[in-house]
């Protein structure tokens, strides 16, 4: 299971060492307000059950950027060793916390991405710090809570969520037309 943590400072020092305590990891560092961490349902009930109000347990099948993801990491490599994917857009990497063009480190970052830690606020740093400056930025996928968290990185940087075949299609028709 997993279990986003509200918390900052001391109190985000306090209830990570808590979540190694249970035999939890990290599985995302979404925000300087908000982490998430991950490992076996029982643990995570306990871990969740000790931290009361500041914890939030997540409704997902698995423990999701994990080594409990190790069985189907193979798999699930192979899977993304047949995309054919081709230079473009940057794209950020979610286990780095950096922007690649390069298609190879994007597969890379795909692959890694089922066992390792989501970094998405060190994608958001990277915005800031405008490593690239592609416009506008979008996430892609079921990731609706990271772009609300965008808010509270202390650059604010504008997300845009493309969560469907037919939002990714509009996003691509405003692209277009502004080219035009």
């Amino acid at each position: 299971g997993m279990c986003a943590v509200i918390a900052t400072g001391a109190d985000r020092d306090s209830a990570l060492a808590a979540a190694e305590r249970h035999g939890l990891e990290l599985a995302a560092d979404n925000s300087p307000r908000q982490c998430v961490v991950a490992g076996p349902l029982d643990a995570v009930h306990a871990f969740a059950a000790e931290l009361g109000a500041r914890s939030r347990l997540l409704d997902v099948s698995h423990a999701f950027h994990s080594r409990l993801m190790a069985p189907v990491a193979e798999r699930w490599s192979a899977a993304v060793a047949e995309l054919r994917l081709t230079a473009g857009a940057p794209v950020g990497l979610l286990t780095t916390g950096v922007f690649s063009r390069d298609p190879a480190e994007v597969a890379d970052d795909l692959a890694a991405t089922l066992c390792a830690p989501v970094r998405w606020q060190e994608l958001l740093t990277a915005v800031a710090d405008k490593q690239f400056e592609p416009a506008p930025y979008v996430a892609l996928g079921p990731a609706r809570a990271l772009v609300g968290l965008a808010k509270h990185h202390p650059s604010k940087p504008r997300v845009a969520l493309l969560d469907s075949p037919i939002a990714v299609d509009a996003f691509v028709r405003h692209l277009e037309v502004e080219k035009a």
